[in-house]
């Protein structure tokens, strides 16, 4: 459950076609809006979401490669 999975081909691309948004989100968020707790918890929940998203891809990745074991 909590082993490192390092995406396949497929899947980091489609990591790396989130990087650049959440990217461009962190910088406003880090340089538009002041200091404030709901500065923080913005930021909190972009991280969390990029954790989601790595989950999410770790998922399908894993369902991909279990799928492909049992049609052999």
């Amino acid at each position: 459950m909590f082993d490192y999975v390092k995406f396949d081909e497929i899947h980091a691309k489609v990591q790396k076609s989130f990087r650049a948004p959440v990217e461009e989100l962190e910088d406003l968020i880090k340089n538009v809006l002041v200091n404030s707790r709901e500065k923080s918890l913005a930021l909190t929940k972009l991280e969390e979401t990029w954790m989601w998203i790595g989950k999410c891809l770790k998922i399908a990745q894993e369902t991909k490669n279990s799928n492909a074991q049992e049609n052999k």
